[in-house]
């Protein structure tokens, strides 16, 4: 649901550079739609996280118990500090960062280095890291004048991450670099 709500919204703004009215407001109500599960169903306000998903069953919502370090920290990004802490209040994307990095941070040393994919704390991923980074930069700067020590803390995360990632990059036999998966 998150990707397809990005996907969507960089649609939507080529519906709007083309001048497409008639597209731009079908993008809309489906972004409308999506953005209230977001809303009704995708957030557990008891645990400060996003659901991995679920399933319905007889018309009920049935969320998944399983914590996706990614539902986190690519949420976060698509929809935007902004949006989070106006429909769940103040300071809810900043903990969502907090409650992610406390069940699946990567520390080493006392340090944050990255995070995994779940509720684990020995397992770094590139991937899901390099996600982390893009949405705490995002962040810091959504928080940059309300909150300026947030803002702060999560730069100094982005950075001590992005720093923890190198630990899994590698040199290839052709020359070129890449980062080992995990």
């Amino acid at each position: 649901n998150f990707s397809a709500f990005a996907a969507l919204n960089m649609l939507r703004q080529v519906a709007q550079q083309n001048n497409d009215k008639k597209l731009e407001a079908e993008i809309t109500d489906i972004m409308n739609k999506i953005e209230d599960y977001f809303k009704k169903y995708a957030f557990n306000k008891e645990e400060g996280v996003f659901y991995q998903g679920g399933f319905y069953v007889d018309g009920q919502f049935r969320p998944s118990k399983d914590f996706a370090v990614d539902c986190q920290t690519w949420g976060v990004t698509v929809l935007g500090g902004a949006w989070i802490d106006k429909q769940f209040g103040d300071g809810t994307a900043y903990k969502i960062w907090q409650n992610t990095k406390d069940r699946s941070g990567y520390i080493e040393d006392g340090a944050l280095k990255g995070v995994g994919f779940s509720d684990t704390h020995d397992i770094l991923s590139s991937e899901w890291s390099f996600g982390a980074v893009l949405m705490a930069k995002s962040l810091s700067f959504n928080y940059k004048t309300s909150h300026p020590d947030w803002s702060g803390n999560l730069e100094k995360d982005a950075n001590a991450v992005r720093v923890g990632i190198e630990t899994l990059k590698v040199k290839l036999p052709d020359g070129s670099i890449s980062y080992k998966y995990a």
